[in-house]
């Protein structure tokens, strides 16, 4: 026996809520519908800001180098990313991802590429610190709510 988790979908929630107040999660199954053609091809972006300016993708792999995901993926991801950004017409994306705790500051998971073309614009990776060296439980909860706000006032 055993159990199975959507560790992907976990995340994408996890971060509805870390990000409530700046931005509007997005699910298939309820909510606003967008399209990329006049009322067909149906898109769903995990999270737009508020004001519908900025996109946010939420992902559950190790964005910070793509030697784990492979040149294939990363052109989905950045495919996706860069359609999503030219239908809400914006200059700005973010890709946000779990990033492993590591001894270097926060800002440092930070990693902008410039979109090249007429349309231009920037993709952001942020990726959000995630504590692996504590003894408590409420060590690593103290932890996570300063690394949650650090990454809501990042994006």
């Amino acid at each position: 026996y055993g159990v199975l988790i959507d560790a992907a979908w976990l995340w994408e929630e996890y971060l509805a809520i870390v990000l409530e107040g700046k931005y509007q999660h997005y699910l298939k199954d309820r909510g606003k519908r967008f399209y990329l053609f006049e009322n067909c091809q149906q898109i769903i972006p995990d999270y737009l800001s508020i004001d519908m300016k900025t996109v946010a993708d939420a992902k559950y792999i190790p964005l910070n180098t793509e030697s784990f995901y492979g040149e294939e993926k990363a052109t989905s991801i950045y495919y996706k990313t860069i359609t999503y950004m030219h239908r809400f017409c914006s200059d700005l994306a973010y890709l946000l991802y779990p990033h492993p705790d590591e001894d270097v500051p926060p800002i440092a998971y930070k990693i902008k590429t410039e979109v090249e073309g007429v349309n231009g614009g920037k993709i952001i990776k942020l990726g959000l610190r995630i504590p692996s060296d504590c003894s408590t439980y409420s060590e690593f909860t103290k932890l996570m709510e300063e690394n949650e706000k650090c990454f809501y006032n990042c994006v």
